[in-house]
């Protein structure tokens, strides 16, 4: 596969941008991410510094149309990041037929700072690699 070919393989959405929270408890709900017609979206949690006491909660809700109600995924939901566990990436593997068609991420920052961005990467093309059945957190 060639760099053209891997480019056009992906899409990506910035959920929140790079952002800095010095006043909390806040509470950040992403636009909706359609995961289909994806094969497989990525969640990206790019944390920096949590100060102090202050804690971040990610997680990931679902909703069949973009404006509904959403819900919690069971399994949707990043281990909390704290001032010990912070300066990092994780992701989530979504698979999309296993999901409803959109999805939001949630972030709570509470009793203090952090900083935190967090983007979608879809893949768009089928590579034959769309077969897990799990969400990966």
């Amino acid at each position: 596969m060639t760099l053209a070919d891997l480019y056009s393989c992906f899409a990506v959405q910035q959920l929140f941008d790079p952002t800095k929270v010095t006043s909390a408890p806040v509470t950040f709900t992403s636009d909706a991410v359609s995961v289909r017609p994806a094969f497989q979206t990525l969640i990206i949690v790019n944390v920096g510094a949590v100060i102090t006491a202050g804690t971040l909660d990610v997680k990931l809700t679902e909703c069949d149309t973009a404006d509904g109600v959403y819900t919690d995924v069971v399994g949707g939901a990043f281990t909390q990041y704290t001032k010990d566990r912070d300066d990092r990436v994780e992701t989530a593997r979504v698979i999309s037929t296993e999901r409803k068609k959109f999805l939001k991420v949630v972030s709570t920052v509470t009793d203090g700072n952090a900083s935190f961005g967090i983007t979608a990467l879809r893949l768009v093309t089928d590579t034959g690699n769309a077969d897990t059945t799990t969400l990966t957190l």
